[in-house]
């Protein structure tokens, strides 16, 4: 027994002597680094302009992680040879491993060669050499012309012209590959020159790999900041061997722009729903001696949300041109023979709310003027106003306004399209009756009911969908807005999945008092209606 405790004993002090030295300092920790392949990495052959890629495999078997690693290629290796952007810094211990990416892009037919030294600590500062390792590595290559890539620029120059001081002229540039193997597009840069003038929008970030007969475009602006003559170039790299940099220049010069104008026909401080405004820019005017106006662009850039209303272009020989944006040619004013253009568009402010037309005009060089743009509001007269819009095209919906609550469709309580001009309170024209303008039954609306000076009271808001007047889908939606002097005071909104519905969509207590604001309250309830008549 004696015995056998000794060799125990002994066990535990030959364990305990793997971490100390016995004689009680403790051991270093090393890494136990290996890499391959060496003492070569080779290549092979490798197509000229063609980039290929090899791996060395970094392992570490230690019990210390193998840090601080350096990657150097020597001062005579070919500048063909590269490495990954962002290689590892330590190779973890206890088996860890990590890999290096190499690179060969030969633009050439011959041989390559280089040396890559990896290098990286051991052990710590205060353990007994060595503390650092390294490895080097052979890199060879053998480059064969098997074909080329070619690059082509279209244009080889970009000429933007005569542009508007502070306008934007853009223009399209196409890099393609006329060879017969992989281009590498490796940057495109603007020259400094240009004062700012000039822009590219893929220039920053212009890496890419064109395919035989593939290409790409890169997007340029001008925008000249005064008037004179601007120069600037673009330079494009890429691994055409015959070719390394294409330099396209551009040019442009900044002009005086044309003017847009834009004036009211009429008086519009008191524009209400549905009347007509008229626009004309004849105001317009070029700065430029010997050049005209060839081109009014007019734009109905905003209107009310629900509002179907456009522009129409009224000429001389008639109805002209309709819609939410206009382009009117104009001939030269010399030209005796041809027909002038008109300068002016009509257009509905079909619903209350607000809208903004805008017009560019553009001279007979190409030169284009700034937008200008007015802003008009279509205010009620009335001290009431329901307005009904819907989005279906061929949907007949209508409006009803009824005094105690109802009953639709009875003209003693409902003022509709049946009823449109109802004397409640008095022989018409009594402010205090209802009128129904406009029963549209051709889609999307509006109707509207105005009320002048509404009798004190309770009435009640509804939507009656009529008929869908279509085989295709009924599904509409409808939206009721009413305004109170003026201003918004209700919006609702209802989805019909079918005709022949009625909408109970508010009741409306109207005050005594003329200066106090009427109540407001939704009801929201849709039921079946069958159409009475």
């Amino acid at each position: 027994m004696r015995a056998r405790g000794s060799w125990i004993s002994m066990a535990l002090v030959l364990v305990s002597c793997r971490a100390e030295d016995c004689t009680g300092r403790l051991q270093d920790t090393r890494a136990q680094p290996a890499v391959n392949p060496l003492p070569t990495l080779a290549f092979g052959e490798v197509d000229v302009t063609q980039r290929k890629m090899l791996t060395v495999a970094m392992s570490n078997d230690g019990d210390r992680d193998w840090d601080e690693l350096t990657f150097t290629l020597s001062p005579d290796t070919d500048p063909a040879f590269t490495l990954m952007e962002s290689p590892p810094t330590f190779v973890p211990a206890l088996g860890g491993s990590r890999s290096l990416q190499v690179f060969v892009l030969p633009r050439v037919a011959t041989q390559f060669s280089g040396l890559l030294t990896i290098r990286g600590r051991v052990a710590e500062e205060s353990a007994p050499d060595p503390k650092w390792e390294e490895f080097k590595i052979n890199l060879t290559a053998v480059a064969v012309n098997n074909g080329l890539p070619d690059i082509e620029v279209d244009p080889v120059a970009v000429e933007f012209g005569r542009v508007a001081v502070e306008d934007v002229k853009r223009a399209e540039l196409r890099i393609r590959n006329v060879g017969i193997r992989d281009l590498i597009i490796e940057g495109a840069e603007l020259s400094a020159e240009g004062g700012g003038a000039f822009g590219c929008a893929e220039c920053a970030s212009l890496r890419t790999t064109l395919p035989p007969s593939s290409s790409v475009t890169v997007h340029l602006t001008f925008s000249p900041p005064s008037l004179q003559e601007y120069a600037a170039s673009l330079t494009l790299r890429s691994i055409d061997p015959d070719e390394q940099e294409v330099v396209v220049p551009l040019h442009g010069t900044g002009q005086v722009a044309p003017v847009a104008c834009i004036e009211f026909v009429d008086v519009i401080e008191t524009l209400r729903p549905q009347e007509t405004v008229r626009l004309d820019g004849a105001c317009s005017r070029t700065e430029v001696p010997g050049t005209w106006l060839a081109r009014y662009d007019w734009e109905l850039s905003y209107r009310t949300a629900g509002s179907t209303t456009v522009l129409k272009n009224v000429v001389p020989a008639g109805s002209g041109q309709m819609g939410i944006a206009l382009a009117v040619e104009c001939p030269d004013p010399a030209d005796t023979a041809a027909v002038p253009c008109s300068t002016r568009v009509d257009t509905v402010a079909d619903l209350a709310g607000t809208y903004e037309v805008s017009l560019t005009v553009t001279d007979n060089t190409g030169l284009r003027s700034a937008p200008t743009t007015v802003r008009y509001r279509a205010v009620p007269e009335e001290a009431l106003h329901v307005q009904l819009v819907w989005d279906h095209p061929t949907a007949d919906l209508d409006v009803h306004f009824m005094t105690n609550a109802g009953p639709p469709f009875v003209h003693a309580t409902d003022c509709y399209f049946s009823n449109r001009f109802p004397e409640w309170f008095g022989p018409n024209p009594d402010p205090r009756n209802p009128r129904l303008d406009v029963d549209d039954q051709g889609g999307f609306g509006p109707e509207n009911i105005n009320v002048v000076a509404p009798q004190a009271g309770r009435y009640r808001v509804a939507v009656h969908y009529w008929r869908s007047k279509t085989d295709g889908d009924p599904a509409t939606l409808a939206t009721v807005r009413v305004y109170v002097r003026g201003q918004l005071a209700l919006e609702q909104g209802q989805f019909f999945l079918d005709d022949q519905q009625m909408w109970m969509v508010a009741d409306l207590d109207w005050p005594v008092d003329p200066e106090a604001m009427p109540t407001l309250n939704p009801v929201g309830d849709v039921t079946p209606y069958p159409r009475p008549f």
